[in-house]
């Protein structure tokens, strides 16, 4: 067996490692001053190994397994030389980050064969990693302003930002009775000046780069690692983000923007291993105003779908999704940068679209339907149709990828955007059930699409919505002016057009994978719809969500807004915290009492005789259904939290006053159907 690896210490460890699992097997390095080939086992690295006078000194079918580690490093061409060479029986490739960012294929050169994954999350539950505490702490901020990525380097060296990591990093300590910790910095030059800083202060540091040699850096980290050393950190920048081990850390320190995911990982990993009388690790993460930060909770919770949603609600529900002891702690400033971040960034860039589909396309060795990106735990697919360039998969693909083939119509074209934007989120089933069915069988009987919906209203619902009848009269016209399926008999069949496609291929790839889509998340995230609204409790939903889940027969989003009677339902659309900007006029003061009480006003010049707060104060009587809908700010852009149906438990008249004139109002308190979830109620109402 041949193992390669990129730096000589590590083969070192390796072959120490093999050793003591294979006792009867001769072993040896093969790198720098050793050049003795006869061993059953080999340790190289690839500087040594991809020169030719050394390559050559090997037959092509010298060994049955050639092992290569840190594998992500393949697609260079010293790597790409060896494989070319060598005729193993079986290429291993070992990496923990397979994904690059840089769209090269390392999945192809061990031919789409994964054996054996397991990610951080993992990990954690079988204890193959010691527990982390991390904790996310606002960097020093300066004149009002919070370290950003534009920082002069005097800001980030200076006595404060001294002050303010020596603060924390003391405060939550370490495991064991000697700090033994890693120090990340942006620079080589921030790192070394901030080391002769921290040395005059009496803590026993030093700062290594590429320019230190490998004996240098192994010195340090015995001084580091032994219990009487003289060191309590090393700060580094990136020579430490893999292919180096070192057990004994119990604490690392952040100072720096989170680059990626990967890198982020790469670090915290520095700290996770196992080690004789560690229990856990701390992990002391400075948070700048970085546009980057949104990466922190992405690489925590190893969601790589980059949904908004998603990536909040970890953050909001953060403490109980880390597997075991493991503890995840953000202060309000720094949770605030990041979630201003999330709000800002667009995921929808074709740049970010791209690489995540061929980082999914390389895994599977193939173009991926629609689901995979989540049954893969891939990118949210509904950044594919959100996004303005696109609107749909195929189009993305025809855009994209030089090797797709697939061909439709205009008209087809238009149906995938239609499908994609208005049921692909699975917020409800019907249509794509009913869809899939024709799909399956030609046709589908009346009779059973009535026992897929839960009442008549959802059947004219659901037939509206595949007879184009629900959407407004532009997206009518862009969805192709004709309903997707018409009536036949008692059965329901897609359209002439459709059904006699000349892209029958394509666009049934692209069908299914919008009805598949559809069915994973509504399997995932909407199938509990046990309240009377068909909704889903604490999800999020647009204006445009209710009127169709509320079975109205038109989009009357626009409409809409704060409120509106309509149909046996009262919606209540709610921004908590009003924008600064706001008029005087319809800066209504809605705000939670408690987690089971809200109080809400009405629009400006209403009073309390007027229909809509008379429809609300009989509301019980008549059975109106009140639905409260919130959403934190207007960064949230339309999604709001659905927090369930409420009752009217007071009604009174107040005032509001806009350009001094006070203006007539009515004040509501209603009294919640079910108590709010704590974390989503802590979310909403904090700032």
């Amino acid at each position: 067996m041949l193992f390669i690896i990129h730096r000589e210490q590590v083969a070192k460890d390796a072959m120490n490692t093999f050793q003591s699992i294979i006792s009867d097997r001769s072993m040896g390095l093969f790198s720098g001053n050793y050049k003795d080939d006869q061993f059953d086992f080999l340790f190289t690295t690839i500087q040594t190994i991809s020169r030719p006078q050394n390559l050559q000194k090997f037959k092509q079918n010298e060994f049955d397994y050639i092992v290569i580690d840190e594998a992500h490093r393949s697609v260079a061409n010293s790597y790409l030389n060896v494989m070319e060479y060598f005729k193993p029986k079986f290429f291993l490739g070992m990496t923990a980050t397979p994904e690059r960012s840089d769209s090269l294929n390392v999945f192809e050169l061990f031919d789409y064969n994964i054996a054996y994954e397991i990610r951080l999350q993992k990990a954690l539950e079988e204890n193959m990693l010691v527990p982390f505490h991390y904790f996310g702490i606002t960097d020093l901020q300066i004149d009002g302003e919070i370290i950003n990525d534009h920082s002069q380097f005097g800001q980030l060296v200076s006595e404060d930002r001294i002050e303010h990591i020596l603060k924390y990093t003391k405060y939550y300590g370490h495991c064991g009775n000697k700090l033994k910790g890693l120090m990340f910095c942006s620079t080589n030059q921030e790192a070394s000046e901030l080391s002769k800083k921290l040395n005059i202060r009496g803590i026993r540091t030093i700062s290594l780069s590429g320019e230190n040699s490998q004996e240098e850096r192994e010195n340090a980290i015995v001084r580091l690692t032994s219990d009487d050393g003289d060191l309590n950190y090393i700060l580094t920048v990136d020579i430490f983000n893999e292919g180096i081990d070192i057990p004994e850390i119990n604490q690392v320190v952040m100072l720096r923007s989170t680059e990626s995911s990967i890198v982020f990982i790469q670090q915290l990993g520095r700290g996770l291993r196992l080690s004789k009388n560690k229990d856990y690790v701390v992990v002391i993460d400075f948070i700048g105003n970085y546009s980057n930060n949104y990466m922190i909770p992405i690489a925590l919770s190893g969601n790589r779908s980059y949904s908004k949603d998603e990536i909040k609600k970890y953050l909001i529900e953060g403490k109980s999704t880390i597997p075991g002891s493991s503890t995840v702690e953000f202060d309000k400033t720094a949770l605030t940068q990041i979630y201003k971040v999330i709000d800002n960034t667009n995921f929808s860039a074709t740049k970010h679209l791209r690489l995540e589909y061929n980082n999914l396309k390389y895994r599977l060795g193939r173009i991926p339907a629609l689901q995979e990106f989540i049954t893969e735990k891939s990118i949210d697919p509904q950044l594919f149709i959100k996004s303005s360039s696109y609107g749909n998969y195929f189009t993305f693909l025809k855009k994209i990828d030089t090797t797709y083939e697939g061909t439709l119509s205009d008209y087809e074209i238009g149906i995938l955007t239609m499908l994609s934007k208005e049921v692909s989120s699975g917020k409800r089933d019907t249509e794509l059930r009913v869809l899939e069915i024709i799909l399956n069988q030609g046709k589908i009987n009346d009779q059973m699409v009535r026992d897929l919906c839960r009442n008549e209203a959802e059947y004219d619902s659901t037939i509206n919505m595949l007879q184009l009848g629900f959407v407004k009269s532009d997206l009518f016209v862009k969805y192709g002016s004709k309903p997707i399926i018409i009536a036949q008999n008692n059965d329901w069949i897609l359209n002439d057009e459709l059904s006699h496609s000349q892209n029958m291929g394509t666009l049934s790839f692209h069908l299914r994978g919008i009805i598949d889509l559809g069915l994973v998340n509504y399997n995932e995230k909407y199938i509990d719809r046990k309240v009377e609204s068909g909704m889903v409790l604490y999800e999020r939903y647009t204006r445009k969500d209710m009127c169709w889940l509320f079975n109205w027969k038109k989009d009357s989003s626009a409409a809409v807004y704060g409120y509106m009677v309509k149909n046996n339902t009262i919606p209540i659309f709610v921004t908590y915290h009003k924008d600064d900007k706001i008029e005087d006029s319809i800066r209504y003061d809605d705000k939670f009492i408690d987690q089971n009480t809200f109080s809400w006003m009405s629009r400006n010049n209403v009073k309390i005789t007027g229909p809509e707060i008379e429809a609300i104060k009989n509301s019980k009587e008549k059975n109106t259904l009140i639905s409260l809908f919130v959403k934190k700010e207007d960064a949230e852009l339309g999604q709001f939290f659905y927090l369930g149906e409420m009752e009217p438990i007071q009604i009174k008249e107040s005032t509001i006053i806009a350009k001094n004139k006070e203006l007539p109002i009515v004040n509501v308190v209603f009294k919640m159907k079910h108590t709010i979830r704590h974390d989503i109620y802590s979310y909403i109402t904090g700032f």
